[in-house]
């Protein structure tokens, strides 16, 4: 899954309190899956049941992506090295903790989840695409008062 980010500001703040240091990136999305980047993309590399998603780094996604975020070495100037992405996503995805969530697809239909946190909702959405089937829709995520991302 893929999220776009509308709102670089929340992000890097959540960014630079897990790294310990000043963030700015500009991103237009978040990744883990190496199929799934776009061009400025952050994308976190994780180690799956058969295969790490930093082997699959190449020339052509260091070149797309804005950053990378691994705990596997990788030689380029926009990599990040943390002990454990597993954790780093775990800890990342705690930033964006908050009472409720509301999903609104352009049908109207509306969800709310509580409580929430951003590995929880990439869970709820892989599974709510495919039982709403909202793949051919834009759906919109409001957090409290702010909408920030969105379903590609």
């Amino acid at each position: 899954m893929r999220i776009k980010v509308n709102h670089n500001t929340m992000i890097n703040r959540a960014l630079s309190r897990v790294l310990k240091k000043k963030i700015d990136f500009n991103l237009n999305g978040i990744t883990i899956d190496s199929r799934n980047i776009k061009k400025g993309d952050l994308f976190i590399a994780l180690k799956g049941e058969k295969q790490h998603g930093a082997e699959f780094i190449n020339e052509d996604i260091i070149n797309k992506v804005s950053h990378i975020i691994s705990d596997m070495k990788i030689d380029s100037d926009k990599f990040t090295f943390v002990e454990d992405s597993t954790e780093f996503l775990r800890n990342f995805s705690s930033s964006f903790s908050t009472d409720s969530i509301s999903v609104n697809s352009h049908s109207q239909t509306t969800r709310t989840l509580h409580p929430f946190d951003l590995s929880s909702f990439l869970t709820f959405m892989s599974r709510s695409i495919l039982a709403l089937n909202f793949s051919s829709q834009k759906v919109f995520f409001v957090f409290g008062t702010e909408a920030f991302l969105q379903s590609l």
